[in-house]
């Protein structure tokens, strides 16, 4: 498939930090990475960021996330 065949949404800790996100129409090109700079994230109560991918088409795929502490 392409652009379209693929949406998920993305929660952090119970809060929607995408919504409808097609990965496939982000990338433009097959197996390009994507880049999506999220901040402002809080750790729940025992220090973790939980991430959930809630399939809108498909089923989503991640090959490798990035958590970079902000600066304050």
């Amino acid at each position: 498939g392409g652009p379209g065949s693929r949406v998920f949404d993305v929660y952090c800790n119970g809060t929607a930090i995408l919504r409808n996100f097609d990965i496939l129409k982000e990338a433009r090109v097959p197996n390009r990475g994507i880049v999506e700079t999220i901040h402002g994230l809080k750790a729940n109560a025992q220090g973790k960021l939980v991430l959930w991918f809630v399939p809108v088409v498909d089923y989503a795929t991640v090959r490798s996330i990035e958590v970079v502490d902000e600066l304050r």
